[in-house]
């Protein structure tokens, strides 16, 4: 896969360095002993800039002053990590794209940042931040012993309501280049080949290495065309050609399972990823509260007023 420039992450790091390091005259915001300039937090808003100035003056201070507590926050994530010598690499930055892009080439990525109206390197930066929130929250967390089966066991008990499950169905498809090639492969799944098999070698969809496997899925989940022709077969059964937008389909399902609650077995897993999360965002929501206590700050309230004047951005 075609990678992103390494200079741009490299630059992307070292703006992140230098700003930890510059001192600014009359900066908007001092933390201990770092400064930060209003330009840095003009930077910062991004495309929040263009949205503000449609706002009345009293909606745009509400939201530059809960963007300047999120900046702080941020900082402090940021000083904390560099105490606890927390890196983030370029190849660190590099890996975490490729998982982000998943499916996408990477210009079909770059034109999504673009549409969201940021630019590339304040997106980098706020992706440096996010992994360095994620190191900095495993290691405050990493002496938690790990979750009783018995603690899970009495949470599913009490929010049985989260784990009902609609009726669904597991099944395969395969995308394939015209009706003529479509028709033909029918007739050998109909003669008894396998599907998945067929859908690794033919299927030009991106789960063909999956074997065209859709998972599990309920009804308002596909498009409609899919859904009709899914929900009237039986397990085992072969559709006929279908044709959509995306072109032309054979599906198969493989088993139906009922409305219901799940098993307590199905969702463990799940049930103990979601309370972990939910513990650590606890425990490190804690510790932010501790460091904005432990940390001097100042604030130049009138150059963030001053920046409600600036139509112009």
């Amino acid at each position: 896969m075609k990678k992103f420039p390494l200079h741009l992450l490299l630059l992307v790091l070292l703006s992140l360095t230098l700003s930890a390091c510059e001192k600014r005259q009359h900066p908007l915001l001092r933390i201990d002993t770092h400064e930060i300039s209003l330009e840095e937090f003009r930077a910062a808003l991004g495309p929040l800039r263009r949205e503000l100035t449609a706002l009345p003056p009293a909606e745009q201070k509400r939201l530059l002053r809960q963007t300047l507590a999120r900046f702080i926050d941020e900082e402090l994530l940021r000083s904390a990590a560099a105490q606890r010598d927390i890196q983030i690499s370029a190849e660190d930055l590099q890996q975490k794209i490729k998982t982000l892009i998943g499916q996408y080439p990477p210009e079909k990525f770059a034109e999504i940042i673009q549409q969201s109206g940021q630019d590339s390197v304040r997106w980098y930066q706020q992706l440096h931040t996010s992994l360095l929130r994620e190191r900095l929250l495993a290691q405050l967390v990493e002496n938690r012993p790990p979750l009783a089966r018995q603690e899970l066991v009495h949470y599913y008990q009490g929010h049985q309501q989260d784990y009902q499950r609609p009726a669904q169905l597991q099944a395969r498809q395969m995308l394939l280049k015209n009706k003529t090639q479509a028709e033909n492969i029918r007739e050998r799944l109909v003669a008894g080949e396998d599907f998945a098999r067929l859908a690794r070698q033919y299927s030009l969809s991106p789960d063909r290495d999956q074997g065209g496997s859709l998972g599990l899925v309920a009804r308002g989940e596909l498009p409609p065309e899919f859904e009709q022709v899914l929900f009237a077969l039986k397990p085992g059964d072969i559709s006929p050609v279908v044709h959509s937008s995306y072109g032309i389909h054979l599906f198969m399902v493989e088993k139906y399972l009922q409305a219901g609650l799940q098993p307590f077995e199905e969702v463990e897993e799940k049930i103990r990823r979601q309370r972990q999360q939910e513990f650590a965002e606890e425990i490190f929501a804690r510790w932010l509260t501790e460091k904005r206590a432990q940390s001097q700050i100042e604030i130049a309230w009138q150059q963030l007023d001053k920046l409600l004047l600036d139509k112009a951005e």
